[in-house]
């Protein structure tokens, strides 16, 4: 790096990053993000109450939000992402990947490999240090992001005293049973029992009959996602369909039994 060898040797991130074992940028984000972009989304009827629950979760507990398959759990993580005060930062985690937490290469669900992406899309957002770990054991990972968390914490804080941290696990239940699937354990069994930080959320998302199986802690906040209201069913089949008729959404809705994905 001598001025005269400019020409000759420039140091890159790329030679940073390889200087901890990492071979690319890509390892520091081991887990694609696969959600489904979907233009025909309506707004919520729960979204105010669920925001509500996150605003005023002082003791920040988990909360856990389930419902049947299809009734929409992905789609109002974005929602409730886009709905919460500028000044807050919200971070996504992908447990489904399209089906490719199901994949042997995958491992999504494990804490080296989900931790590491929680903690370095934190350090990219909000600028706390990037994890540069590997190979260390779950407990390790975990005290790791619960000193980001902390930190990401403040430098929100410093910035607006009200803000707050989001961490949304969607499809979580996922993650679970692709952990016993190999006879391992998914990050989310730990994740929701830490001693969360005060001003960080942890948000899981699950189907209701696997919710046992994430291991929740006794004490968490319950959210139940309910099926589409006729007046939910009417703007959504409106916006597929612009000439349906009334007696076509009472129908639509009737069999649909308010989750459209039916």
């Amino acid at each position: 790096m001598m001025p005269e060898k400019r020409e000759e040797r420039t140091l890159t991130f790329i030679d940073v990053v390889a200087n901890f074992g990492f071979s690319s940028i890509e390892n520091l984000f081991p887990v694609t993000q696969n959600f489904e972009n979907n233009s025909n989304v309506i707004h919520r009827e729960q979204l105010g109450d669920i925001i509500s629950i996150i605003e005023n979760n002082t003791s920040y507990f988990p909360i856990c939000i389930h419902g049947g398959a299809g009734i929409g759990k992905s789609t109002i993580t974005h929602q409730i992402k886009d709905s919460l005060p500028e000044y807050s930062e919200c971070i996504l985690f992908d447990c489904y990947g399209a089906g490719k937490y199901q994949n042997p290469e995958d491992k999504r669900h494990l804490h080296r490999n989900a931790i590491l992406q929680l903690a370095n899309e934190l350090a990219k957002k909000i600028g706390t240090e990037f994890l540069l770990l590997q190979n260390e054991s779950d407990d390790i990972f975990l005290k790791e992001l619960i000193k980001r968390i902390r930190d990401g914490v403040d430098i929100l804080r410093n910035r607006n005293p009200s803000a707050f941290l989001v961490f949304i696990i969607d499809a979580a239940d996922n993650s679970v049973t692709a952990a016993k699937n190999n006879g391992e354990k998914s990050f989310i069994e730990d994740l929701v029992n830490i001693e969360i930080p005060n001003g960080c959320h942890i948000i899981v998302t699950s189907r209701s009959y696997r919710k046992e199986s994430l291991n929740l802690p006794n004490k968490y906040t319950d959210v139940e996602l309910k099926p589409f209201s006729f007046e939910e069913t009417t703007l959504f089949t409106k916006k597929v369909f612009p000439r349906i008729t009334s007696q076509e959404i009472a129908e639509f809705h009737k069999y649909s039994k308010g989750i459209p994905r039916v």
